[in-house]
């Protein structure tokens, strides 16, 4: 199948119908040369995904997760001569849900997804628009990939490609050596987090996420009043640093990073107050700085990878007695936050990848104030990535699997894909959840489903 014939005959089709409901020939003809000349800067994903939920005591109205329809439309265009020299991209996206399970009708969008400019000079590269920009490289979870805000309304099943949130930035990158590299990042945008809807399937519900003051309390305190206050987006822009090189080390070459960003964590702060008979739920958007780095390099067929981060002023969860009583409301601590993944990624094995992670995650906290954190000091996680090729590549199956060492809870993915042409893919796959509600990915232990689709390249 050529793909630009079967644009070219969409477009013809639809340009043949307007000049007959119009009876001007000589306008199609003029509208059908211009399309036909711009359709080699095109090109289109079309993607298809139904989940279904497996769990029978699910108390959501119907079994049926999603039925979901998005059409990515991508133009590309070379600018060969003034000032703004350089390449144009632009993504539309349109999204289309059906059963509304994820969100309300307002998930039915058509947006500009991605807009940006960008030129390469002899020893730079710039790029300014809406874009994502990628850092680290674990696999599941996100240590320094932190400069897109992410779409939660999936929780985090959803490509990552597809779930970060491209945000409007200037991303310089200047050439410091041969192999060195400074990348320097000014974000204007404010955007945050996109976290699922009130009532819908992936709602954030485990305290270690969000405060819960059971009824009973509540009437106890003399509660007649819920207010809440909720900022739509942070206080200000983020700025980010980013150093890359190869250097030699043991004879051996390392890739490594050192990064810095300062930035409004894109998950707001939830804090409760009582006042009077009123119970105030304030959600804010607080900074903090990032500092960490990476270091990846190969020994034969194994690939080591590694990533740390320090966050200053990191919000945890936490409980307290309320004053003069014996009563324990939610409440906040402060404190500063250090992640690391170790990773490991095998290819010794025919048409096989298999990696495997250890991500821990350790709260700085006194001794008083990690009393009374609702997380352990240190939460530890385990994952695993195993892919497989069969029948000349045309198949592939796929194992993930995310474990809390803590509290026994997490998730597991199999999936497996069919390469039916070049361009179409169908796929075949399940996510469950496992754990106690309170936990982080137990919470979701009633969502579990199973899921088909295809994804075709236009």
């Amino acid at each position: 199948m050529k793909t630009i014939n079967v644009k070219y005959l969409a477009i013809k089709i639809a340009l043949i119908a307007f000049s007959i409901s119009t009876s001007s020939a000589s306008l199609a003809e003029e509208v059908d040369s211009f399309w036909h000349q711009q359709s080699e800067n095109l090109s289109a994903i079309l993607k298809q995904q139904t989940a279904y939920g497996t769990h029978s005591s699910s108390s959501y109205k119907s079994p049926w997760q999603q039925n979901e329809w998005q059409l990515d439309i991508e133009y590309n265009d070379a600018i060969d001569t003034g000032i703004l020299s350089g390449d144009i991209m632009a993504i539309a996206r349109g999204r289309f849900d059906s059963p509304q399970a994820l969100e309300d009708e307002s998930g039915n969008t058509l947006r500009i997804r991605e807009l940006y400019w960008q030129t390469y000079t002899d020893n730079s590269f710039w790029r300014v628009g809406k874009q994502q920009v990628v850092w680290g490289e674990a696999d599941g979870l996100k240590l320094l990939d932190v400069i897109n805000p992410q779409d939660f309304r999936e929780f985090i099943l959803d490509d990552f490609d597809d779930s970060r949130i491209p945000i409007w930035m200037m991303n310089a990158q200047i050439n410091t050596s041969d192999s060195g590299m400074l990348q320097l990042l000014l974000i204007p945008d404010t955007s945050t987090h996109e976290l699922a809807e009130k009532d819908s399937i992936y709602q954030f519900t485990s305290p270690v996420v969000v405060p819960n003051i059971p009824n009973k309390i509540l009437s106890s305190l003399g509660i007649n009043e819920l207010v809440i206050q909720q900022e739509d987006n942070a206080k200000s822009g983020d700025a980010g640093l980013r150093y890359s090189d190869f250097i030699s080390l043991q004879d051996r070459s390392w890739d490594i990073t050192l990064n810095y960003l300062h930035h409004y964590v894109d998950t707001p702060v939830v804090s409760s107050e009582i006042k009077n008979d009123q119970l105030i739920i304030d959600y804010q958007y607080r900074a903090s700085h990032l500092i960490g780095g990476s270091a990846s390099t190969v020994l034969g067929d194994v690939s080591i990878r590694s990533e740390i981060a320090y966050e200053t002023d990191r919000y945890q969860r936490s409980e307290d007695s309320l004053e003069g009583t014996n009563i324990i409301v939610p409440s906040l601590v402060k404190g500063n936050l250090f992640s690391s993944v170790i990773g490991l990624d095998y290819q010794g094995l025919s048409d096989h990848f298999i990696s495997a992670q250890w991500y821990r995650q350790t709260l700085l906290l006194g001794k008083d104030k990690l009393q009374q954190a609702i997380a352990d000091r240190d939460e530890d996680r385990l994952t695993l990535l195993w892919e497989t090729k069969f029948l000349n590549e045309t198949v592939t199956t796929r194992w993930q699997h995310i474990h809390g060492i803590n509290h026994g809870d997490g998730v597991l993915r199999p999936k497996v894909t069919y390469n039916w042409q070049s361009n179409i893919d169908v796929y075949l796959g399940a996510d469950y959840f496992y754990g106690k509600t309170a936990e982080f990915f137990g919470q979701f232990n009633k969502t579990d489903r199973i899921v088909a689709g295809f994804t075709i390249g236009l």
